[in-house]
């Protein structure tokens, strides 16, 4: 399956909110006096790191190379100095990595392509670790709602409305070219797809409820559920654990030991309705997690989320929280702070209620050690300036 791509029209919306295309440039020192002479990357077709698109799309670059550039922390990585430029007050530029688990975009979020190791808010000389062979994204976004998607769990590095000069036109015609993609169905994203975006998930769903009709009433004790797929590992949401801080000594590091909350997720691959052998119906909105809301063990969603855990031999989880620690190093002259992403195993299922085989379902669940103590993900650091 193939999301489909946001509108070329759309693309351009977003970038006139803040510019068509901003370069920005790699340095080896810190002060972005020393430029990276000679840098290349895979398929190369251009001679720079340019930003084109915005919020919920990425520009990627395949296995840069930068010849000069220290060698990072990661083994056989490089250090890289990125001049920014100053972005539009409502905006904010960032650098994102692939996540670990290569997988995301079915726990009913709107997932960027990877995770985010640089935001920029203002015009700077920004420091990078860059692993070797590994597929550098970046990206922009504008106004707190695109923002949000891109702070990492740092309210602060949400950017405030759009400033005033984007008028009420700009905003109803980049809407309506949003809307105009909107999909009725969705696809699981991969690392190796950073041009393809579904723009169904472009405003988050934090307001919807995945069930509609009716949440509670609707019998499943009829219901079977079958496995299909997986499991297999998808990156959980990217998350503050230890607080921005600033280096002035040559040692520097976070000392992790934050609980992180998870749950048991229940997505549709497409907006559909289940019906039962007494025609009563259960109608899914697309991509939106069926129980996340759900604060207690009852309703209809939770039942099929337990079927679904019985055929997986997983117990469904509302709202687990698990410490996560560590110790994360810093490099000297920057600020930031360090992020999580839970990972999770999916599979994909299906529903018979007595009348037909619904269409695929994602039941994801936290990941775990085997001893059920580790909360399994990574860990960031997220640099601000």
């Amino acid at each position: 399956m193939c999301p489909r791509l946001l509108s070329l029209g759309a693309a351009f919306l977003f970038a006139s909110i803040t510019t068509a295309q901003t370069v920005i440039t790699p340095y080896t020192d810190g002060q972005c006096t020393k430029p990276v002479g000679n840098y290349t990357w895979q398929d190369q077709l251009d001679v720079n790191f340019t930003i084109q698109t915005g919020w919920p799309n990425a520009d990627g670059w395949q296995s840069p190379v930068f010849p000069g550039a220290a060698a990072a922390d990661n083994a056989g990585g490089y250090t890289v100095y990125w001049s920014i430029p100053d972005p539009d007050p409502s905006c904010a530029f960032v650098l994102m990595l692939p996540y670990s688990q290569e997988e995301y975009g079915s726990l009913g979020f709107a997932a960027p392509y990877g995770n985010v190791i640089l935001n920029a808010q203002t015009e700077g000389c920004y420091y990078s670790s860059i692993p070797e062979g590994t597929y550098l994204m970046a990206s922009f976004c504008c106004g707190s709602g695109d923002c949000s998607n891109y702070a990492a769990g740092d309210a602060a590095l949400y950017k405030r409305t759009l400033v005033e000069e984007t008028t009420s036109l700009d905003l109803a015609q980049r809407d309506a070219a949003a809307e105009s993609t909107s999909l009725t169905k969705i696809a699981k994203r991969s690392i190796n797809s950073v041009t393809a975006r579904a723009s169904e998930l472009i405003s988050s769903a934090k307001e919807q409820r995945g069930l509609l009709e009716p949440r509670d009433g609707f019998d499943t004790s009829g219901c079977t559920t079958t496995v299909i797929g997986g499991p297999e590992p998808q990156a959980g949401q990217q998350g503050m654990v230890a607080s921005p801080q600033t280096c002035t000594s040559a040692t520097c590091s976070f000392s992790v030991a934050q609980g992180v909350t998870t749950s048991t997720t229940l997505t549709s691959e497409t907006s559909q309705s289940i019906t039962n052998t007494v025609g009563a119906s259960l109608s899914f909105t697309v991509g939106v997690d069926l129980i996340a809301e759900a604060q207690t063990t009852v309703g209809a969603d939770w039942s099929l989320a337990s079927m679904m855990g019985s055929s997986t031999s997983s117990a469904v989880m509302n709202s687990t929280t698990t410490t996560v620690t560590n110790t994360i190093g810093q490099a000297l002259g920057t600020t930031g702070f360090v992020s999580f992403t839970p990972t999770y195993l999916c599979w994909t299922t299906t529903i018979d209620c007595g009348a037909g085989v619904s269409q695929p379902l994602d039941f994801c669940q936290p990941q775990f050690t085997s001893n059920n103590k580790a909360l399994q993900g990574d860990y960031t650091v997220v640099y601000t300036g």
